[in-house]
């Protein structure tokens, strides 16, 4: 084995090297705490305040694998506490009394404004993707489709920020990092409502060069991405919304 080593190449090195790595995965999914680190919208009012409220949509895999580090001895602090609780938590240091929480389900009452998170996923997977570009431009068309007036320019501040993947790339060998939002926005205020969504998505890919450190990586990279998409929109929303109540 010694005289291999001596006598390999660099890249042929680096291959065994992830071969290696790839073979004692046991698992092929990571999940992170959507963290939100923005400063204070201390100027950024909104009166009445916005209405918003968080749902946990992840598939089981990605549900059980946080729940898989919560029980563990060897997590980090924090790591089991609940993702909707983490990203309501860093919301509401961000934008204060301009927002106002409620249930997912919930009726937006009459003259007001809502927004509503869907949380698809905050995580990375080994060897797959679980979103494509294709979903992502049909989303977007038909949001366009739906708005006019002041709320064209959410749709386009969310639709510039998109980092996905083209069609034709190859997952295999990669963790593939994915935080995916959907946000949808209703608007009760006029005579008729106004409503449309918007995705909020991110990819990024790192080799399993470290194993579940790559993985971990291209998760928080991923979310890193979609922090920012999420804190754009949502200052973008509450301007229009203030504006329009002035």
């Amino acid at each position: 084995m010694s005289r291999f080593l001596r006598s390999a190449t660099p890249l042929a090195l680096a291959a065994v090297f992830l071969a290696v790595a790839g073979c004692g995965l046991s698992r092929t999914t990571r999940t992170v705490l959507p963290q939100i680190s923005a400063s204070p919208r201390t100027s950024l009012q909104a009166d009445p305040p916005l209405l918003i409220s968080v749902f946990d949509a992840q598939t089981q895999k990605s549900l059980d694998e946080r729940a898989r580090k919560a029980q563990d001895a060897n997590t980090q602090k924090g790591e089991s506490k609940n993702v909707v609780e983490t990203l309501k938590a860093g919301l509401s240091e961000t934008y204060g009394s301009s927002i106002e929480w409620t249930d997912y389900f919930a009726e937006v009452p009459d003259g007001r404004t809502a927004v509503k998170i869907r949380l698809k996923a905050i995580e990375a997977n080994h060897g797959s993707r679980i979103v494509s570009s294709t979903s992502v431009t049909n989303s977007f068309t038909t949001a366009r489709a739906q708005v006019s007036g002041d709320w064209t320019p959410v749709v386009a501040t969310a639709s510039a920020q998109q980092a996905v993947f083209g069609g034709n790339f190859s997952a295999d060998g990669w963790w593939i990092g994915v935080s995916w939002l959907s946000l949808e926005v209703v608007d009760k205020r006029g005579s008729q409502t106004e409503r449309f969504s918007v995705p909020l998505v991110a990819e990024r890919k790192k080799h399993n060069m470290w194993g579940y450190e790559s993985g971990d990586a291209a998760a928080n990279e991923a979310w890193g991405q979609v922090e920012q998409q999420l804190i754009q929109v949502m200052d973008k929303i509450l301007i229009t919304v203030r504006n329009q109540e002035n």
